[in-house]
């Protein structure tokens, strides 16, 4: 690490026994200032005390540290993922959309300009960069005051001029909230005042860095703000088995059979969606799960063959391609719009960052024919590859987007420029042409200028392509990556880690700062800190990536310690909420949608992590598991006589089980008349012209017109509506066992006794199906259960598995023995099962049940065998 000679002497700071500038702790009247220098080579750290004399009643900032070296011209300069400048590059004009209507405000703390409050900060340092040298202050985000917490704020000067610094504590600041959902259209504002007391002191920590680069100083600086990570970090590989099964079955909840994919945003802890215009699938998050599709079958998992087959029809229909300029280019969208699909663009065809374009298309293109060859795939993916060369720029570079085909003149983005290079070296390993590995090379060396790390332009969101961003470094690493898996060069390891070193700028270390624990926050300028939960996962998985080529084990410890993290923020159905954000001073609050794209992720870095850190065979052990549970369920010995154990009802979608007891399917919502209506009035402004135009160009109405509400999950047995049966059929499920199809306005409903006999105890039992088929749109449900109607008594209830009950002489056991429950509600002498994360209840989708009934006498022992 090249640090270089840094010194403080009475105010005076020397850099090479120079003198370069003056650093002041003065305090104000009416506190007792002391400050304590630690020297070290290249590194000083400054402690500064405060002991308040006397009451401080007023509205200045009060500084506590100040900073001036007139010596020192930056040609760079950054603000802990904030701001970024470089020498004679003009800041873009962002689009900053007026608080509160930018989707990423949730709080602003306004104070006296030009301080910034220091917690709207990633990592807490601001550095320098000259010809040969750089210079760094790491501050506190907080001050530990005797009334509680209260955030630093900062002032930073940035380049042209000598470095300019100043920490202070204001006295009375304003924090603006969001107070109305996602969307929110309404705010509220709140005053905060510091207490400043007689009696009362404080401690403020700041740390100087001296250097040859801005890589050795944020090394330094993550270096003294983590310390020694904890290898204990890794979970085993039994666990992420775990964690997979339970993402895979988030899959099944969000699937849709009319759409051919998982749709998007499904509302956080209910069963419905956000709104018709969101019930909708990007194409490069579609053929990111064709990839992982290919993966996990590799893994066993032939319940997904399907699936796969059935996006593989999807992508050979032209759905999703466009005639642009003589090219057959890609749309970035299809939804669903209540009759068929339809395709849309966002953005051009260029690659263009979230949610993705040309290069993404052609990059997992080439990474499933690589998997498994494809011509049709393998076609679409050259083409796309064949479009990429023509639109690269002189310099190496791709633009942000792209109007016309052949297009050369433009501005080079970063984030572009790296995922295009990603998608030609994919291309050349599927094909070995030369054309996509010297354009790829050409790529990989813009990524490689120094002022690729102060002009990243990269579009995300509602941030215009000139905000820079975390998710630049994610690409850049992997495109080095790739570049290094085909050369082996030692280079493109070193950028890798310079790219590396950039992305913890946007991590926020361990603090007190609302007890976050460190999580990456991709987003920059005036953007609410937040835990970015899909960014995190990618950002982990680069730099696992990096760990197993470089061999330096404190990156993959990193990422291990953010997908814990993440890990911990999983909802109860498998999904991930997008973005948990940091509101000063009430601590966490996600947004209240799990986008499809977040799982990806998780399911991504987990099959890469086993890849990359051994340990295990993960398809061992999942088919362990499979085999373990086939075991747990044996078949019935057939008795050559019926049972009579369960039967199904004609006149509702119930079982009756032995004597007079009653398994129903049971909607809390969507029969009732306000949900029908709700329904009803939604789906016409929804397919009329002018109600589409309103939904699209009216954010007050899409608030109050899509349903987006949250709720905890539901921990009682709530009501039942009542279902209109249109029509109803009798078949049989097999062996003259009874099965009954139910037709309602909404559903197709199936029960049938698929088995009679006899259990591995020689017990009477009897196996049990329910299959729901949502017919429907835009439906609006609270619960959807099977209840246990009828007069027994409760003995226990094994998590969400099993039930014990007695009713007469007769001990009952009803298993769950394959398909997802959510709980076994007992709300006092009721009985319920709950499957309302089960399914897309609100959309096109379908639930299935298999349940085991089986029958004993009373009596303490058979109660002692059951248990």
């Amino acid at each position: 690490m090249a640090l270089r000679k840094l010194e403080i002497d009475d105010g005076r700071l020397m850099l090479d026994d120079a003198f370069a500038g003056t650093i002041s702790t003065a305090s104000p009247a009416g506190v007792a200032a002391s400050a304590v220098v630690e020297p070290g080579r290249g590194v000083v750290a400054v402690k500064i005390r405060w002991t308040i004399n006397e009451t401080l009643d007023r509205h200045a900032p009060l500084e506590i540290l100040g900073l001036r070296m007139g010596e020192f011209m930056a040609k760079a300069a950054f603000v802990g993922g904030r701001k970024y400048e470089l020498a004679g590059v003009e800041p873009g004009g962002g689009r900053m959309l007026g608080f509160p209507y930018n989707t990423y405000y949730k709080f602003r703390i306004d104070a006296r300009r030009p301080y910034d409050a220091a917690v709207m900060i990633k990592m807490p340092i601001a550095c320098w960069q000259e010809d040969g040298r750089a210079f760094a202050i790491v501050f506190p985000k907080e001050l530990t005051l005797p009334r509680g917490p209260a955030p630093l704020f900062i002032r930073a000067d940035g380049v042209g001029a000598g470095i300019g610094f100043s920490a202070a504590i204001i006295p009375d600041f304003e924090v603006r909230r969001k107070n109305v959902g996602w969307f929110g259209a309404g705010s509220t504002s709140a005053t905060h005042r510091v207490a400043l007391e007689a009696g009362r002191s404080f401690e403020a920590d700041f740390l100087l860095i001296y250097a040859d680069t801005w890589v050795d100083c944020v090394r330094v600086c993550h270096e003294r703000l983590y310390g020694k990570l904890s290898e204990s970090a890794t979970p085993s590989v039994e666990v992420l088995a775990e964690k997979l099964e339970t993402s895979l079955a988030y899959y099944n909840r969000v699937w849709d059979s009319r759409n051919r994919t998982h749709m998007h945003l499904p509302v956080k802890n209910e069963t419905r969606f956000e709104s018709v215009e969101f019930k909708h699938s990007h194409v490069t998050d579609d053929l990111t799960k064709l990839v992982l599709y290919r993966r996990l079958i590799g893994l066993g998992c032939s319940e997904l063959v399907a699936r796969e087959g059935a996006l593989l029809e999807k992508l050979a229909s032209g759905e999703y391609l466009y005639r642009h300029d003589g090219a057959w280019l890609w749309h970035t969208t299809t939804y669903f719009n209540g009759g068929g699909l339809s395709a849309f663009t966002h953005h051009g065809a260029g690659f263009v960052g979230f949610p993705g374009g040309m290069a993404t298309v052609a990059r997992r293109l080439s990474e499933y024919c690589l998997l498994d060859r494809n011509p049709a795939l393998e076609e679409m993916a050259l083409s796309a590859a064949d479009w990429l060369v023509e639109t690269q720029g002189e310099d190496g570079s791709w633009p942000a987007s792209v109007e016309k085909r052949g297009e050369k003149a433009h501005v080079g983005c970063v984030a572009a420029t790296a995922e295009s290079a990603r998608a030609l070296i994919s291309g050349y390993k599927l094909t070995g042409k030369a054309e996509y590995r010297n354009a790829a090379e050409a790529g990989i060396g813009f990524l490689g200028r120094d002022e690729s790390f102060f002009e990243c332009r990269q579009y995300l969101r509602d941030v215009d392509a000139d905000n820079f961003d975390g998710l630049t470094a994610e690409a850049c690493m992997h495109a080095l990556l790739d570049w290094y898996s085909l050369t082996g060069g030692a280079d493109a390891l070193e950028l890798v880690e310079k790219w590396a070193l950039y992305a913890l700028q946007w991590i926020r270390p361990r603090c007190s700062e609302y007890f976050a624990e460190p999580s990456f926050d991709g987003l920059s300028r005036s953007i609410t800190p937040r835990v970015d939960v899909w960014g995190g996962l990618l950002i982990a998985r680069a730099f696992l990536r990096f760990s197993k080529a470089g061999g330096e084990k404190r990156w993959s410890e990193l990422a291990w310690l953010l997908f814990e993290n993440i890990a911990g923020l999983r909802e109860r159905d498998g999904g991930f909420s997008e973005t948990w954000f940091l509101d000063f001073p009430m601590g966490l609050q996600s947004v209240l949608i799990e986008p499809t794209f977040v799982t990806d992720a998780f399911i991504e870095f987990i099959l890469d992590a086993l890849r990359v850190e051994g340990g295990g065979p993960l398809a061992d052990i999942l088919n362990a598991r499979r085999e373990s549970f086939e075991r747990g369920r044996a078949p019935l010995k057939p008795t050559g006589e019926p049972v009579s154990l369960v039967s199904v009802s004609s006149a509702r979608p119930e079982f009756i089980i032995g004597e007079a007891m009653k398994l129903t399917l049971a909607f809390d919502g969507i029969y009732d008349f306000a949900s029908r209506a709700t329904r009803t009035t939604y789906t016409m402004l929804r397919e009329l012209a002018p109600g589409r135009a309103l939904l699209k160009l009216i954010p007050a109405a899409k608030i109050m017109l899509n349903r987006h509400r949250v709720s905890p999950p539901r921990a009682v047995i709530g009501g039942s509506c009542p279902m209109e049966i249109l029509d109803f059929a009798r078949e049989n499920s097999g062996d003259g066992l009874p099965a009954h199809e139910f037709r309602t306005p909404f559903h197709a409903i199936d029960l049938s006794v698929v088995s009679e006999g006899l259990d591995s105890e020689g017990l009477p039992a009897a196996d049990v199906e329910l299959t729901v088929k949502t017919l429907v749109g835009d439906l609006s449900v609270r619960q959807v259960r099977l209840d246990l109607g009828g007069r027994y008594e409760i003995f226990s209830v094994h998590g969400k598995k099993r039930a014990l009950l007695a009713r007469g002489a007769n001990v009952y056991s009803i298993e769950v023995v394959d398909g997802p429950v959510d709980a076994i509600l007992r709300d006092g002498d009721r009985l319920a099962f709950d499957v309302s994360m089960c399914s897309n209840w609100s959309f096109f989708g379908e639930y299935r049940v298999r349940l085991r009934i089986t029958r004993r006498p009373k009596g303490p022992a058979s109660m002692r065998s059951q248990e």
